[in-house]
């Protein structure tokens, strides 16, 4: 609660999460706007039991499972026909999924789990073995912070029972077009003889190709029909230890026995309309202009449920979009004074070298049907400033009354004024704070690098106060008092005030050795150069 130190902001845990005699302590603007009476503060010494919101929690695994640029192989997560005839991978798999204990072999289309372990032998004088564990979906690029997120979410349960039967239905569509496809799809025969280039045998591979393709998918609708009677119970973290980072065979099983990623999608179509220009999809993929990725989906894949907009990005730009947030389970109003509390917070888990994103959501009013959506200019919430929209509104029709003419010039302004539409606020859901931590040689690296005479310059996408302490690990900064937010603090402390008079060189801000500059007052800095 405001930190073990008494300071503001370094390290708090925020009231609202702190119930003492059974009453919640609150904040004050939490106690204003729900009514609450003032309760006594605890002490040092004192017991107290710290609670989140199931909620919020559960809004924000929705979004980091389903607002998310992580691609998978469509084979990624099955056996195949290849992996059978590469012996390596055979023998890999086969000890993974622990088949010759059951007395079984390795078949197309078994799942292959989210998680793994594999034993093999290690310390050949003590017969230690060494296990390690198999991480089986990869992201196929290398964004980590979205497979972070994936991975977060993966023994995460679904938003809803509704979502369940959702995935159910799903499943048992995809099997019976699967049932429709490998009943339709031909058997190819025996092979011809004669060059393999020939256009019999080409012939003869591709329909072989086409059923073997077939009974494939068959085979995995099968399996994912199966997996879909195994339901988990709760995790016994005293008996079994912390869930995170443990890897035995009970972790494991447990683990791959959640929700996911693959239900929650099945559970959230993204939802797309296809015409004659192709398919078209509500969605806007992050970008380093906007810093947020926003997507639009069915709630339990239901055409009668209104959509759901789902926001992940930068958490001030999140923050900014928002006029109301979640809280308990309830919707309150954004005020300034929750709205500070939220931007120290963020600067708190800055600090400690986190990467912070902000979720955010909003029921939509329109149909899950709609296919009038467009994305550019948008004209659906999106949490822009209203000023800025005006601004480019107005520019954008004049700039058409000028160059266009008839239907085509009605068309684009049309477009253009629902683009006002776009300024419709949104609900605050959290922060996700993710350990994104630099390869242990990089320090060194540095050390050697400075004692060289060569000066070492960090440049990053990272919130500035998450990029200075990613700068101290790795030693592109050290000393006391090397920053200027180093020595507000310092100042603070000991003299009360961040900034005074007569302050020594060591103790002023503007002084300080080291420095981080945003990268846009950098460009308009360089813009101001090129000026003279």
């Amino acid at each position: 609660m405001e930190g073990g130190d008494g300071s503001e902001g370094r390290g708090w845990i925020p009231r609202s999460m702190i119930e003492f005699n059974g009453n919640p302590l609150g904040e004050k603007w939490e106690l204003e706007a729900r009514n609450i009476v003032e309760s006594k503060d605890p002490v040092v010494g004192d017991n107290v039991t710290v609670t989140f919101s199931a909620d919020s929690m559960k809004r924000m695994v929705r979004v980091c499972a389903v607002c998310n640029i992580v691609t998978f192989d469509a084979n990624s997560k099955k056996v195949r026909n290849k992996d059978i005839r590469n012996k390596s991978n055979r023998l890999r798999y086969e000890k993974m999924l622990k088949l010759a204990e059951k007395g079984e072999k390795l078949q197309v289309g078994m799942n292959l789990p989210f998680r793994g372990r594999l034993e093999q032998a290690g310390n050949k004088k003590t017969g230690a073995s060494v296990i390690y564990p198999v991480n089986q979906w990869m992201d196929s690029g290398e964004n980590a912070t979205e497979a972070a997120m994936v991975r977060w979410a993966q023994d995460k349960d679904l938003f809803s029972d509704d979502d369940l039967e959702a995935v159910k239905a799903a499943v048992q569509n995809k099997l019976a077009a699967a049932e429709a496809k490998a009943t339709s799809t031909p058997k190819a025969g025996l092979k011809p003889d004669g060059d393999p280039k020939s256009d019999a045998v080409q012939a003869w591979a591709q329909t072989n190709d086409a059923y073997q393709a077939a009974q494939d998918a068959l085979t995995a609708a099968k399996s994912d029909m199966e997996q879909m009677d195994r339901l988990r119970g709760e995790w016994d973290a005293e008996n079994n230890g912390p869930l995170f980072r443990n890897f035995s065979d009970a972790a494991v099983d447990y683990e791959n026995a959640g929700a996911g990623i693959s239900n929650y999608r099945l559970a959230y179509e993204k939802i797309s309309h296809s015409g004659d220009g192709g398919t078209k999809t509500w969605e806007i993929p992050f970008n380093s202009k906007n810093k947020y990725q926003v997507s639009v989906h069915k709630q339990a894949n239901s055409d009668s449920k209104k959509p759901i907009l789902l926001m992940k990005g930068g958490s001030d730009v999140v923050l900014n979009r928002c006029d109301r947030a979640y809280h308990n389970g309830e919707v309150i109003p954004m005020t300034d004074a929750l709205k500070a509390r939220y931007l120290e917070l963020n600067s708190v888990l800055a600090q400690k070298g986190r990467r912070v994103l902000a979720a955010c959501e909003l029921e939509m009013d329109e149909a899950a049907t709609w296919t009038g959506f467009e994305t550019e200019p948008a004209n659906f919430p999106l949490g822009n400033a209203e000023d800025a929209v005006q601004e480019q509104i107005k520019k954008m029709i004049a700039q058409a009354e000028k160059t266009l003419k008839g239907e085509e010039k009605k068309t684009e302004i049309a477009k253009w004024e629902a683009h006002k539409k776009s300024t419709g606020k949104l609900i605050f859901i959290g922060f996700a704070a993710l350990i994104d931590p630099p390869r242990e040689a990089v320090p060194g690296a540095v050390i050697q690098c400075k004692s060289a005479g060569i000066k070492v310059v960090m440049v990053t996408g990272d919130h500035p106060k998450t990029a200075e302490a990613i700068a101290k690990k790795v030693n592109i900064i050290t000393g006391i008092g090397a920053t200027a937010s180093d020595r507000r603090i310092m100042n603070k402390d000991q003299f009360g005030k961040e900034v005074f008079e007569n302050m020594t060189t060591e103790q002023n801000p503007a002084l300080a050795p080291a420095i981080v500059i945003p990268g846009k007052k950098i460009r308009c800095w360089g813009s101001k150069r090129k000026m003279g």
